[in-house]
């Protein structure tokens, strides 16, 4: 993964990082990566997880772990989702 990062880091063309990615993920592997997104930005607006669990048709487990990991200090989700889905950058 760590030079997985690092190609994604110094690569600045949009669609070929989308092109990399479909050609790595299958279809459902790069929904669920949108859903956990999703999950993310959810919990920042403070909605509670049962209402994103049917709003999205998420398991809790997928939604407890994105809390989880939104509750580190230096959680690097919680930074992607400040930056880009909640400041509409």
């Amino acid at each position: 993964m760590k030079k997985f990062a690092h190609i994604l880091a110094n690569e600045n063309d949009e669609k070929f990082i989308l092109k990399l990615l479909e050609e790595l993920f299958t279809k459902d592997e790069l929904a669920m990566i949108e859903q956990r997104l999703k999950i993310a930005q959810l919990i920042k607006q403070k909605i509670p997880q049962h209402t994103i669990a049917k709003q999205i048709k998420a398991s809790l487990c997928s939604i407890t772990r994105g809390s989880k990991m939104l509750k580190l200090d230096d959680s690097a989700l919680g930074q992607i989702v400040d930056k880009y889905f909640l400041n509409d950058k």
